[in-house]
């Protein structure tokens, strides 16, 4: 939970709109955020 939001909640956001579609990385199918959805989310990707 790198963005500080359950997966469910990311998921929805892309169905709905919130947030575009997002990139998944090729090998591990993992979503790979950018800056620019964390912000749009209101979290933050570094810990």
């Amino acid at each position: 939970m790198i963005s500080g939001l359950p997966e469910s909640t990311l998921r929805y956001y892309e169905q709905i709109g919130i947030i575009a579609p997002i990139a998944r990385d090729p090998s591990s199918g993992h979503r790979a955020y950018s800056k620019s959805s964390s912000k749009r989310t209101g979290t933050s990707s570094s810990r």
